[in-house]
């Protein structure tokens, strides 16, 4: 950070014109920002308190969610009015290959709740090689689409086989099918932005690699909490309601790591770590059908290749074509 602030020096064509102190907010779009933050946070929120603190049909969850939908309506509004000072450009937006790469992060990033729950090591290192492995097929193939569709294909087909874990399944099952999905993960995981790349004017370059990695990690954020979610819903409902050594309250505090230290009595423990599976069954329920939905989305993808003589190719082709 040092070496940034002292020695680094912004080049001429980058520089922004002279702007007054007024004008600062709105270059980064700082009412964009606070507004989808806002929406964010009364999401999640609700997400946290429907059905486990409180009723879905309580005031504060149903305010949460009303107040979502009505800031990200402003956000919309919002960005439309600032134009090309926005941070999501709804021009670019409207681009067909940047809409099916958002939609499709949307979706498979939200996804990701079958992998949350399984051992990091595994998933960081096949998803490590594999994202290495696509980006290098991706830039000898030059078309996109099969990454996207043959990425869905393994989240789906790992998330139904997740599905089918039991408390007694052996590490060789949870491990495996983990493998499977951060095989399709690693696959799509660098896509969006080689492409955004690739077929992007420098002048937009910043923008939409921005936006594409914007929608990436929000729709992460929002698939795992709604799959949290899920999971104590189902798991509160599947606790036994006149047990004295079982309550909610317990359940939730003790998490998943501290189940035997809460739990001595083996029936308990028993009951507990089956509802805990009913729960996390119903989340991986989630992932497959997020999984699926990102499956339809990848036949949306434009056939295209992506490769520098490719696009320089169409490029000059469509010069050509405006000049006759």
């Amino acid at each position: 950070m040092l070496i940034l602030l002292f020695f680094f020096k912004t080049p001429a064509h980058s520089c922004m014109a002279h702007t007054t102190w007024k004008e600062v907010p709105f270059l980064f779009d700082l009412p964009g920002i606070v507004t989808i933050v806002a929406a964010l946070v009364c999401l999640l929120l609700a997400f946290e308190e429907g059905g486990v603190l409180r009723l879905w049909t309580d005031s504060v969850p149903v305010g949460l969610v009303v107040g979502f939908v009505l800031l990200m309506g402003l956000l919309i509004v919002i960005e439309w009015k600032q134009g090309e000072k926005a941070m999501i450009v709804l021009r670019i937006m409207k681009r067909r290959t940047i809409l099916i790469l958002t939609l499709f992060n949307l979706t498979s990033q939200a996804a990701g709740f079958a992998r949350t729950y399984n051992l990091m090591l595994p998933t960081v290192l096949t998803t490590s090689l594999f994202s290495l492995i696509g980006s290098v097929a991706l830039g000898k193939l030059g078309y996109y689409q099969p990454f996207l569709l043959v990425g869905a294909v393994f989240l789906t087909i790992s998330s139904g086989m997740l599905y089918t874990l039991r408390p007694e399944s052996s590490a060789a099952h949870y491990i495996g099918y983990q493998i499977l999905a951060s095989i399709g993960y690693g696959l799509v995981i660098q896509i969006n932005v080689v492409v955004a790349q690739a077929i992007t004017p420098r002048p937009d370059m910043a923008v939409t690699i921005a936006l594409v990695l914007l929608w990436q990690f929000v729709g992460g954020t929002i698939g795992v909490s709604a799959a949290q979610n899920i999971l104590n819903n189902v798991l509160l409902k599947s606790l036994p309601v006149n047990s004295p050594n079982i309550t909610a309250a317990k359940v939730l505090a003790a998490g998943t790591t501290s189940l035997h230290d809460a739990f001595l009595d083996p029936a308990d423990l028993s009951t507990v770590v089956n509802a805990y599976m009913k729960g996390i069954r119903a989340g991986w329920i989630w992932g497959i059908i997020l999984s699926g939905l990102a499956f339809l989305i990848a036949f949306g993808a434009e056939w295209r290749s992506i490769r520098v003589e490719d696009v320089k190719k169409r490029a000059e082709k469509n010069a050509a074509t405006s000049q006759a």
